[in-house]
C-alpha cells in the first residue's frame, strides 16, 4: 500500500508530511493534481491525501478564481470512480464542505452545536451599512469561501456619528485589492468601499461580532485540531487586535 499527497506544488507541510511516512516507514510520493487525474483510473492500492493548491498570490480577486478553480478539481475528483483498493485520506466532498464557511456552519448546528450568529448576505455597500446599523458590536464580512483570514473584514459603524472602523488584511495599491500579511486599519468609507465592494463580489457572508475573552491583556481563540470526538492538539492564539490568524504575527500560547 502507497500513501500520495498531491498539490500542486511542494510545501513544508507537505515535506513534513513526507518525512512522517519516512519515520513510520511507509511509502509517501508526492504527485501533482494533472498527474493524479492521468493515473487514477489505473491506480491501486493507494491512499490518497489531498493538499490545497500551492500559490503566493497576493492579488485578491485573482487568488479567488485560484480557490473557484481548486473546488472545480475537486469536485471533479468526486465524481470520478476508484479501483476498491483506493481511497481519499480526506475526500473531495468533505474538504468542498470545509472550505464552505456558511455550509459548515449549518454542520454544526444540525450537531446541537453554538456558531456566532450570521446576517443577511450583503449584496452592496448600502445594504452593508443599513445591516451595520442595526448591529451595535459590529460584524466580520467574510469571503463564503477559503482560509488564513485571507479578504476578512472586521467591521464597526456607528450611524449617529457616520463613524467607521475597519480591521482587514486587505489593502489597495494602485487600484488592485492585494491581501497582506498584516491588519490594516481604516476609518474612512472611501478606504474601505472598494474593499468590501471586492469581498462581496466572492460571496460573502455576515457574521455578528462576538468579542473574545483576554489572557495576560490580549484577545484570544482556541484552535483545536481534533478526529472524531478525541482531541489531539489545543493552541491558543494571541492578538492585540480582533483577528487572531498566526501567520499575521500574532502570538500562540500552550494549551496548559
Amino acid at each position: 500500500m502507497q500513501i500520495i499527497v498531491v498539490s500542486n506544488s511542494l510545501s513544508k507541510r507537505i515535506e513534513y508530511f513526507i518525512e512522517a511516512g519516512k519515520h513510520l516507514q511507509v511509502e509517501v510520493r508526492f504527485m501533482t493534481y494533472g498527474e493524479l487525474f492521468n493515473c487514477l483510473p489505473q491506480l491501486r492500492q493507494a491512499v490518497i491525501k489531498l493538499e490545497p493548491c500551492v500559490s503566493d498570490e497576493t492579488n485578491f480577486l485573482k487568488y479567488a478564481l485560484l480557490n473557484q478553480a481548486y473546488k472545480e478539481t475537486l469536485q471533479r475528483l468526486g465524481e470520478m470512480r476508484l479501483s476498491d483498493d483506493v481511497c481519499f485520506l480526506n475526500t473531495p466532498h468533505a474538504l468542498l464542505r470545509a472550505l464552505d464557511k456558511k455550509e459548515t456552519k449549518q454542520v454544526l448546528m444540525d450537531r446541537g452545536l453554538k456558531v456566532t450568529p450570521m446576517l443577511p448576505s450583503p449584496r452592496s455597500f448600502d445594504e452593508l451599512r443599513e445591516l451595520l446599523t442595526g448591529c451595535g458590536r459590529g460584524c466580520f464580512l467574510k469571503p463564503r469561501y477559503g482560509s488564513g483570514a485571507g479578504g476578512i473584514m472586521a467591521v464597526r459603524y456607528q450611524p449617529n456619528r457616520n463613524k467607521w472602523v475597519v480591521y482587514t488584511t486587505l489593502q489597495q495599491v494602485d487600484g488592485v485589492i492585494h491581501n497582506t500579511k498584516r491588519i490594516n486599519r481604516l476609518s474612512t468609507e472611501k478606504e474601505m468601499i472598494p474593499l468590501a465592494e471586492a469581498v462581496m463580489q466572492t460571496e460573502a457572508i455576515l457574521e455578528e461580532w462576538i468579542p473574545k475573552e483576554q489572557l495576560q491583556g490580549e484577545n484570544y481563540d482556541l484552535r483545536v485540531v481534533c478526529r472524531e470526538s478525541e482531541i489531539d492538539y489545543i493552541v491558543v492564539r494571541c492578538s492585540k487586535g480582533s483577528i487572531t490568524n498566526l501567520h499575521l504575527n500574532n502570538k500562540a500560547h500552550w494549551w496548559n
